[in-house]
């Protein structure tokens, strides 16, 4: 199994960059092939640590969320180089190179990307179409797919849709700080263009009021028709 995930994200990581700091990353397969019992334990971990902090039902790029992530890393690329490859197979050895590949993307998106700090089009979270690659093109704080829902929505749906909506005027809240230093002028002008593309998906919903800011995402719960096109 872990053969087959790796080799979807390799995919991704040819088609979008190099992004690691991404929700999109639970991709789903198949068992393969019988994988080190410890690999297989770091990779379970690895995924975890590298999916963003929650909190009050948001993402969370605050300085201690961010230290605790750099922090986690340290320790994984230890017990990645720490691992005993005696009986691997050459698939083994291809998975741990594409951990540790996966993890130098996040050290270079601490150290170097930082965009919760510099992408204000980063906060664009609500996604009506699905891209033509195997991931989303380009990072993201959260990933809200309203194409893998069925409409009309039934009722755990909605709940479900609705407590991932909630977190949004959160997030966006958050960002205002995380982005006061930014100065990535490119980066603000396409920004723009995101949260556009997202406030015509939650319209075309209904689930906004005509009159709200194009940003926003508060206002009806979900439920009825659904964006455009589902």
């Amino acid at each position: 199994m872990l053969q087959e995930i790796l080799r979807h994200r390799a995919k991704a990581l040819l088609c979008a960059g190099a992004i690691i700091l991404l929700p999109q990353c639970n991709i789903l397969a198949t068992p393969a092939h019988a994988t080190s019992a410890q690999l297989q334990t770091l990779f379970t971990d690895w995924r975890a640590l590298a999916t963003p902090e929650q909190r009050d039902g948001a993402p969370d790029y605050d300085a201690k969320a961010l230290s605790h992530k750099k922090d986690g890393l340290k320790q994984m690329q230890k017990r990645l180089a720490a691992l005993d490859h005696t009986g691997w197979t050459t698939d083994d050895d291809i998975d741990a190179r594409l951990i540790a590949a996966e993890m130098n993307g996040l050290d270079f998106d601490l150290r170097v990307r930082r965009p919760w700090a510099r992408d204000p089009g980063y906060f664009a979270t609500i996604f009506a179409e699905e891209s033509d690659v195997p991931a989303h093109e380009g990072p993201s704080a959260d990933t809200i797919d309203l194409f893998h829902y069925d409409y009309p929505l039934s009722p755990q749906a909605a709940q479900d849709l609705a407590a991932r909506l909630s977190g949004v005027p959160t997030l966006l809240a958050r960002a205002h700080g995380w982005l006061a230093k930014s100065n990535a002028a490119d980066l603000w002008k396409y920004g723009d263009r995101d949260f556009r593309r997202q406030n015509g998906a939650v319209r075309a919903a209904g689930w906004i009021a005509e009159d709200a800011h194009p940003g926003g995402a508060e206002g009806r719960n979900p439920g009825g028709r659904g964006p455009a096109g589902a």
